[in-house]
């Protein structure tokens, strides 16, 4: 158990993410990094200090997550019979959150850190509700911010804050499951439209063979159609699949694609989870330059990129030119991993979240 500057009675980490339901979870529900970082957060506390309990803020119908409504978690958060001398851990800037947040501080005595995986946004909530989750969120004395841009992005009236950077390396999984194929690239993620699924298809299309498929994991609005008009012997949708299949396609992948298109309002301080969760699996990645990139701390080096501004032609070229010396990039990625273990692992990372 870790010495520390801090002692806690409890550690409550408050959270969607539960690791000990991670097989009942499929990719369409959450974020598939989002939840392998909470889980690293809940186990490094059990690791370094012997003690941290979960609550959810969740129930499950039919494999799915429903979000508690504010009185069910509410009344979830008064049976927890908090204390004064415990620490609270929670991954929600939703509003509810933020005011229960402020009143166990105040009233209760609770030390509470936020992850600020998100800032409220106003063409989402309208300007009340926006105003309210800047005043609250402020009122939450500590919270860690995924970047620095993000921090600066929001208006803080306290300076009690950090940044941790993702990806949270953490040993990979020795669970083994069916390889579909020998030779694959790979895309896991939402058919949202930002992700470019469509282009991304099309780029590879053009290299595709007997010897080298493309798979795509998860689904989104547009998957039934994208699926009926380009799944062949060369290209796979998997739909839904399991996080800890994911990452094993993620790891024995040739190369792991991204394609998000660069909105400036959205990604200038946030950035898809799915690049942390490449990184860590430290395969190659071929990915579209996003202006939040800035904020990795050199982990862009794992990133091998191109722009829109870029021809067809162009991208195309860049990827194929990564296969065909596929070998140095498989060495350039792992010489990173190695390098960015030492900075980025879990243990560092909760003994800092420990003693904010």
């Amino acid at each position: 158990m870790k010495k520390s500057k801090n002692s806690y009675s409890n550690i409550y980490l408050l959270s969607a993410f539960n690791p000990f339901l991670r097989n009942k979870l499929l990719l369409s529900n959450i974020s598939l990094t989002a939840f392998n970082f909470f889980e690293q957060i809940y186990l490094g506390f059990e690791s370094e200090y012997g003690k941290c309990s979960i609550i959810n803020n969740f129930k499950i119908n039919n494999d799915k997550l429903v979000y508690l409504k504010p009185i069910e978690l509410l009344q979830v958060l008064i049976k927890s019979n908090f204390k004064r001398g415990d620490l609270i851990v929670f991954d929600s800037t939703t509003l509810t959150f933020l005011i229960f947040s402020f009143f166990f501080q105040i009233f209760k005595g609770v030390k509470v850190i936020a992850f600020v995986t998100d800032l409220p946004t106003l063409n989402k909530s309208g300007l009340i509700i926006y105003l309210l989750n800047l005043i609250f969120l402020n009122l939450t004395f500590r919270k860690v911010f995924l970047t620095t841009k993000m921090k600066n992005k929001l208006p803080l009236f306290n300076s009690l804050t950090i940044p941790i950077y993702l990806p949270i390396f953490c040993q990979i999984s020795n669970t083994h499951f069916f390889l579909p194929y020998s030779k694959y690239i790979y895309y896991a993620g939402s058919f949202d439209e930002i992700n470019n699924i469509e282009f991304l298809i099309n780029v590879c299309q053009g290299f595709l063979n007997k010897d080298l498929k493309l798979l795509i994991a998860g689904v989104g609005k547009n998957y039934e159609s994208l699926k009926s008009k380009y799944s062949n012997s060369n290209i796979s949708f998997l739909g839904k699949i399991e996080p800890e299949y994911s990452r094993f396609l993620m790891r024995n992948a040739l190369i792991l694609l991204n394609f998000r298109i660069d909105f400036k309002k959205i990604t200038d301080y946030s950035f898809p989870f799915k690049i942390m969760e490449y990184i860590g699996s430290y395969t190659p990645i071929y990915s579209s330059y996003i202006s939040s990139f800035e904020s990795l701390d050199g982990l862009d080096r794992f990133l091998n990129t191109f722009t829109y501004k870029e021809s067809f032609h162009v991208i195309q070229s860049k990827l194929k030119f990564m296969i065909e010396n596929i070998q140095i990039f498989r060495e350039k990625s792992f010489s990173l991993y190695k390098e960015s273990f030492i900075r980025f692992n879990i243990q560092k990372i909760v003994q800092e979240i420990y003693n904010f």
